[in-house]
């Protein structure tokens, strides 16, 4: 359903789920923390792809056209992230 569809309970409700993603405190609930926090997240996740392009590799697919690997993997759990980064760390 798209936002200007739901009903005012079904966007409070939403905008509530999307607080308890972020860890924001039910006092804490304002439109400036919210977008505060949106925009921290936007960063660091400007900072990692910046870090996971650094450390990628240029592979030849089967036609000889290249393209970029990452040895980092967005979808790991945070701590096997951390493991593989550090192992890169170690190579350099």
């Amino acid at each position: 359903m798209l936002i200007d569809e739901m009903s005012k309970e079904e966007l409070q409700k939403t905008l509530h789920e999307i607080c308890d993603m972020y860890g924001i405190g039910r006092g804490a609930r304002s439109p400036m923390i919210i977008n505060e926090n949106i925009k921290n997240s936007k960063r660091r996740s400007e900072c990692l792809w910046e870090i996971e392009k650094y450390h990628s590799v240029l592979e030849t697919d089967e036609d000889g056209e290249e393209y970029e690997v990452s040895k980092l993997n967005w979808g790991e759990e945070p701590g096997k992230y951390i493991k593989t980064y550090r192992e890169i760390l170690e190579v350099k």
